[in-house]
């Protein structure tokens, strides 16, 4: 699967995945800077869920999930970089795409040595507090 601007192809697990990202967020009372789309926040959700996920049951990533890491990386780097002001990514967009995008590379390229700054508590920690301040943690 692949995360794409439009035209999206999403699996029914994945959708089911979605929803199930979004009431959580509810429930857990989460908010959202303004600055920071809602479908950048439930694509990096998804994200962060998928690592978590794959840490816990200590699996090896599908290539269906290998290439959502990649198109999730794909997709926010070329929309930090995008020609057109209105299609870029926010100030606080950037910064979630900076901790998340690290994330995914990390466990996507050496899952083995998640520890210090790449461990997934601390990562998920900071991707939370983006997601609420639009700023990396002090």
């Amino acid at each position: 699967m692949r995360i794409e601007r439009m035209g999206n192809k999403l699996t029914i697990r994945n959708i089911v995945m979605l929803l199930i990202v979004a009431i959580l967020l509810s429930a857990c009372g989460s908010k959202v800077h303004k600055n920071i789309s809602q479908e950048m926040v439930d694509d990096t959700n998804a994200i962060v869920k998928l690592v978590g996920e794959n840490i816990e049951s200590g699996e090896e990533l599908t290539v269906e999930e290998l290439e959502l890491l990649e198109s999730y990386n794909e997709k926010y780097d070329a929309l930090r970089m995008h020609a057109s002001e209105d299609e870029r990514l926010t100030k606080e967009e950037g910064t979630l795409y900076t901790v998340s995008g690290r994330l995914a590379e990390q466990y996507r390229t050496d899952k083995e040595n998640m520890t210090g700054i790449y461990d997934y508590d601390f990562m998920k920690e900071n991707i939370k507090h983006v997601i609420e301040t639009g700023e990396l943690p002090k």
